[in-house]
């Protein structure tokens, strides 16, 4: 794969699995985070997202791993990149992401999520979910989407279709593209295409042109107020 590559690798690696017998054993605590480097370069972050994102993305999946091993009960660790995004999950139902960002004295997991975001949140988007037993840690590159590659769909005026669903099907996070005009009767377009999109499980990142702004993104947060910490807005340049 050449950085001129605009997709990661579907790709999927097992870092390491307990049984209830099981713990932690020395082997593991030094050779995690090799393995986990490794697990990122097969998948392409490095050869695509480039040395500071692979990094970003490094430390981050690893101060959550770190944190499983010395505070949790995590069972297992099992890393998955396909598209536009690179994911952690770890069985671990003791410690996980919200624990981490809201620690009164936030130590590496959480300076690592507020680097990532300094540094990093212009490309990329962080987001978390809790299910299966587990924590899912997802990156998703906001630069690498367009409404013709997969996970993306561009809007125009009318609702979804039943084909256009079963594309999205499986995606972790859904890129909506606005139509490329709107009038304040089309208000109804974007949250439509949101709620079909949240049926599906998935995230979404709305992509709308500057002038558009004001209509979709109020009209969005007015009807999906309480999930808001599912959607985010990426202006068209």
């Amino acid at each position: 794969m050449s950085l001129g590559s605009r997709f990661l690798v579907r790709h999927s690696a097992t870092i390491h699995v307990l049984n209830n017998a099981e713990a932690w054993d020395d082997r593991l605590r030094l050779t995690w985070r090799e393995d986990l480097a490794n697990a990122l370069t097969d998948g392409g972050v490095l050869a695509v997202w480039g040395e500071e994102a692979e990094h970003a993305v490094w430390m981050l999946f690893a101060e959550m791993i770190r944190n499983t091993l010395e505070h949790g009960s995590g069972s297992g660790i099992f890393i998955t990149t396909n598209h536009n995004t690179a994911e952690v999950f770890i069985q671990d139902e003791e410690f996980g992401f919200e624990q981490l960002r809201s620690q009164s004295r936030p130590g590496g997991g959480a300076k690592s999520l507020e680097a990532f975001a300094h540094d990093l949140g212009e490309r990329f988007e962080v987001n978390a979910e809790v299910h299966d037993g587990g924590i899912y840690i997802r990156v998703c590159a906001r630069a690498y989407a367009s409404p013709f590659d997969p996970c993306s769909v561009q809007l125009e005026h009318e609702e979804l279709n039943d084909a256009q669903l079963d594309e999205l099907e499986g995606c972790s996070t859904v890129h909506v593209y606005a139509p490329e005009r709107l009038m304040l009767s089309d208000g109804w377009v974007v949250p439509n295409a949101v709620q079909e999109v949240f049926k599906l499980g998935a995230r979404v990142v709305v992509h709308h042109r500057r002038v558009q702004g004001a209509l979709v993104q109020d009209e969005v947060r007015r009807q999906f107020q309480d999930k808001m910490d599912l959607v985010a807005f990426a202006e068209i340049e």
